[in-house]
């Protein structure tokens, strides 16, 4: 959301991290639904019980690294954010 009101507002550092960002979070999404099948494929939901233990846990521990993976990025991410706001900010006036 801020980053689409910076790169509509010409803030041209957003515009080109744009493609490589978002190449990144759908990466990250694909990865997130291969994992849910593969957790999906081992859960019976009728019988509320999982057929395989240990590939439930092999999916179990791929998923939680995953999302720590992706919560890491995000915060590097809101770093990074803060940063180049700080920069612009000191180089250009927001308002002329």
């Amino acid at each position: 959301m801020i980053n689409g009101w910076m790169t509509r507002h010409n803030f041209p550092e957003t515009r080109e991290a744009e493609k490589p960002r978002l190449a990144r979070i759908l990466l990250a999404i694909v990865g997130l639904v291969i994992v849910y099948g593969h957790l999906d494929a081992v859960i019976d939901i009728d019988r509320a019980e999982i057929n395989d233990r240990e590939a439930f846990a092999l999916g179990h521990r791929r998923y939680n690294q995953l999302t720590t993976i992706e919560w890491l990025a995000s915060l590097v991410y809101l770093a990074t954010t803060l940063s180049a706001w700080r920069h612009v900010d000191a180089v250009k006036p927001l308002f002329n």
